[in-house]
C-alpha cells in the first residue's frame, strides 16, 4: 500500500499545471483560495479537467503552512476511484474508495482511518450510503461503521434552480438520529458551472458554493446552540464571470469580523 501511494503522488505532481486567472474560451477550475492575502487551498486538476491533488494551509504568525493534502485516483471510465488523505509529513491516514451505479452516481465510499488505531488503510472501519431524487440530486448520506451500526446522517435540499439551500447533520445517539449542525444557504444570482458540479461528490465539498452565495448560516448545537451567520458582500468577477474577490462578514454572538476572500482559477 506505501509504494501505491508515493506512487499516486509522482503521478499528481507530473500533471499539474500552472495557476493563473485569466480569461479564454476554455473553462475555468478553480486553483487558489486565499485568506486575508494568505493562502488557504490550492487545487490540482489533469488535463481532462479532473481533480488530482488538493492542498490545504492554516495561517499563523502571518504565514501559511500545509496541513494536510489529498490525492485523486481514478477509474479508467473517468469515475474517482480512490481518495488518499495525507499529513504534511506525507503519512496517509485516510483512504476513500468509491462506487457507482449505472448512471455513474456514487453510491457508496468505503474508509478506512488511522485514527481508529489500526494503521493499514486497507482495513475499512466506516462506508457512506447516498440517495438521490428524481433529478440526480443528492438527498441523503448515511455513514455506518462497517459493521452496520449507524454513525450519522446528512440530508441535502435543493431550490428551484438546483441550488443547494439546507444541509442538515444528524448523529445517532441512544439509539435515535439527533440534528447536531444546520447549514442554510441563500443563493445569489450565479449559478455554479455545470463543470465545476462534475468534481463534486457532496454538494458542500471545497466549499464551493460560497462563490455563490448571498449568505450562509450555520447552527451548531453539539454544545447547547451557537448561531454564526456569514453575509457575502461586495463581489468581484473576472472577464468570464468566475468570482476573483469577494468579503463576507462574520456574526457568532458577540463577536463580529470581516474577512476578504480571494481567488485564482486555472484554464482546461
Amino acid at each position: 500500500m506505501k509504494q501505491f501511494i508515493c506512487l499516486l503522488l509522482v503521478v499528481a505532481l507530473a500533471a499539474c499545471k500552472k495557476d493563473g486567472s485569466g480569461s479564454g474560451p476554455q473553462k475555468m477550475f478553480l486553483s487558489k483560495t486565499f485568506r486575508k492575502g494568505l493562502i488557504e487551498s490550492e487545487h490540482f486538476y489533469s488535463t481532462d479537467g479532473k481533480k488530482i491533488r488538493s492542498n490545504f494551509y492554516t495561517a499563523g504568525g502571518g504565514v501559511a503552512n500545509l496541513t494536510t493534502y489529498r490525492l485523486y485516483n481514478y477509474n479508467e471510465d473517468g469515475t474517482l476511484k480512490e481518495v488518499f488523505h495525507f499529513s504534511k509529513d506525507h503519512y496517509a491516514t485516510v483512504r476513500k474508495i468509491y462506487s457507482y451505479n449505472a448512471q455513474k452516481k456514487v453510491t457508496r465510499i468505503d474508509e478506512a482511518t488511522i485514527f481508529t488505531g489500526d494503521d493499514d488503510l486497507d482495513n475499512i472501519d466506516y462506508f457512506e450510503v447516498f440517495t438521490y431524487d428524481n433529478k440526480g440530486q443528492l438527498t441523503q448520506a448515511t455513514r455506518r461503521y462497517i459493521n452496520y451500526t449507524m454513525h450519522s446522517t446528512d440530508e441535502y435540499e435543493y431550490d428551484d434552480k438546483g441550488n443547494l439551500i439546507l444541509n442538515e447533520g444528524y448523529n445517532w445517539e441512544n439509539g435515535a438520529l439527533v440534528l447536531k449542525q444546520k447549514l442554510v444557504l441563500e443563493p445569489g444570482p450565479k449559478q455554479m458551472p455545470e463543470h465545476w458540479k462534475n468534481n463534486l461528490v457532496l454538494p458542500t465539498d471545497d466549499n464551493l458554493y460560497e462563490h455563490y452565495l448571498n449568505k450562509k448560516t450555520f447552527t451548531s448545537y453539539w454544545a447547547g446552540e451557537l448561531m454564526s451567520v456569514y453575509t457575502y458582500q461586495a463581489p468581484v468577477f473576472n472577464s468570464q464571470g468566475y468570482l476573483t474577490s469577494i468579503s463576507f462578514h462574520f456574526k457568532s454572538g458577540n463577536t463580529e469580523s470581516d474577512t476578504e476572500m480571494t481567488y485564482e482559477y486555472v484554464q482546461q
